[in-house]
């Protein structure tokens, strides 16, 4: 279980994160990522996630990033807390999420509206209008 001080540490971790992802060499660096993508969707769909609200605006901020048209395509482990979802698909699982997570029914210290941002810039690439 983490500290007062390593929550608000984490905290003020994302809030940096958020802000500097306007940079366009931050943004082009975290965006084409895997690695750090994964984190993100893997500590974002987490229902424990204190921090998920700020992991949402960040991963809006990514977005403005052509290269996070490849939610399309990227696969993950199925997230068990998302069933009866059994989606594998990074955006499926984060629209799921969205629907799930309204009034904190999925995550009680969270909301997901900044997912919105993320479905509204992924709908600007011609692929994701289908989807």
């Amino acid at each position: 279980m983490p500290t007062e001080l390593e929550e608000s540490i984490a905290k003020s971790t994302l809030t940096i994160l958020i802000n500097i992802s306007s940079d366009l060499h931050v943004l082009k660096s975290l965006a084409e990522d895997d690695g750090f993508l994964e984190t993100i969707l893997n500590r974002i769909t987490n229902r424990k996630e204190p921090n998920a609200t700020l992991l949402s605006e960040l991963l809006a901020n990514l977005a403005k990033s052509d290269s996070l048209a490849r939610l399309l395509t990227f696969t993950r482990p199925v997230v068990p807390s998302l069933s009866p979802s059994t989606a594998t698909n990074a955006l499926d699982q984060l629209l799921t999420l969205f629907n799930a997570g309204i009034h904190g029914k999925y995550n009680a210290s969270a909301t997901f509206e900044y997912l919105a941002y993320v479905f509204a810039d992924l709908a600007k690439v011609l692929s994701s209008q289908t989807h």
